[in-house]
């Protein structure tokens, strides 16, 4: 079913930063919240350290309740992921979210223009 993959890279050849990664899970119209039991690495708990040119992979699954009531009442399953760059001195820049929809049809993830909820 529906596995979130992840890469994140530091494309360029400056100095090494710090990541913090949100993902959240939205149900048809309901946000379901930051994803939980990832050991922090999705839910922006954990500072990444990111030297330049460095490339992460990772990913994690959708929860079998999620899945279940998607497929149930054929809502729609969406996802938003947020980073924060924390730069040398210290500085937080928030990137805007990418949003990605769940295509059943096609077993793939297409990514939105647009946000589907509000960040805090």
């Amino acid at each position: 079913m529906p596995f979130v993959g992840f890469h994140l890279q530091h494309l360029g050849d400056s100095l090494p930063v710090n990541v913090r990664v949100e993902a959240k899970i939205i149900l048809g119209n309901d946000d379901l919240g930051i994803v939980k039991g990832t050991n922090g690495y999705y839910d922006g708990t954990v500072k990444w350290n990111i030297n330049p040119w460095t490339l992460f992979w990772g990913g994690f699954g959708i929860p079998q309740e999620c899945i279940s009531r998607m497929q149930e009442n054929q809502e729609d399953l969406k996802m938003e992921v947020r980073v924060t760059v924390i730069d040398q001195f210290g500085r937080e820049h928030k990137f805007l979210p990418q949003c990605f929809r769940y295509i059943h049809e096609g077993n793939f993830w297409n990514l939105e223009p647009r946000a589907f909820t509000t960040w805090i």
